[in-house]
């Protein structure tokens, strides 16, 4: 018998629906999971998940999947880059200020600005390899 049955047998309530009731009274999904018979919420969750159910409880935020919560990228962080950029900064140096990401800014600016168009700034460093090819050419 899975744990569900055996709860279902004990109490003669679904699992789905001691977790909305659960939910309800304001129990986290850990002491639900527990009080239901599951090692673990992920267990919890994924039960639910499996039925269709939709789960009551927010996603869980203790093991992000994808790096640190993502900033919104704002319009006024956009007008500040592209003013930046148009003062002469590269984007790198530009980005770094604003504190976001190249990437995310970049494709921020191609979905919500699409007509933007920003001065190409070459790198300032050039390396001796480059320094001595000019002089050779």
């Amino acid at each position: 018998m899975t744990i569900s049955d055996d709860y279902f047998a004990d109490t003669r309530e679904t699992v789905g629906k001691a977790a909305i009731r659960l939910h309800a009274l304001g129990i986290s999904i850990e002491q639900a999971a527990h009080q239901i018979g599951y090692a673990t919420s992920s267990d919890l969750r994924k039960w639910l998940a499996r039925r269709g159910l939709e789960c009551p409880w927010p996603p869980s935020r203790a093991f992000p999947h994808r790096g640190r919560p993502q900033i919104k990228i704002t319009d006024k962080v956009l007008d500040d880059y592209c003013a930046l950029r148009l003062g002469g900064a590269m984007a790198s140096e530009a980005c770094s200020i604003l504190g976001h990401s190249e990437r995310s800014i970049y494709s921020a600016l191609k979905n919500r600005r699409p007509g933007v168009r920003l001065p190409r700034v070459a790198s300032r460093r050039t390396t001796n390899k480059q320094t001595r090819h000019r002089v050779q050419g």
